[in-house]
């Protein structure tokens, strides 16, 4: 009779094993990553600096025109 794997006993735990760490291992990060998410409270910026950035933006020479491509047909 043909065994229904080609794979031993011993490998086929040890791929059990590999993956029931790989399992632990993502469930481990997803936990860690979800405890040190970051607290702060974001501020708005100074009326300031928003000038300062709206002058240095005015500077900035115009983009240039973006045509749509046609083939040739």
């Amino acid at each position: 009779m043909r065994p229904l794997s080609r794979w031993t006993r011993a490998q086929r735990r040890g791929l059990l094993v590999v993956f029931g760490l790989s399992f632990l291992g993502h469930i481990a990060v997803y936990f860690m990553a979800k405890k040190s998410r970051p607290t702060h409270v974001l501020t708005a910026l100074p009326e300031k600096v928003l000038a300062q950035r709206d002058s240095l933006l005015a500077l900035q020479p115009p983009k240039d025109t973006l045509y749509s491509l046609t083939p040739i047909t």
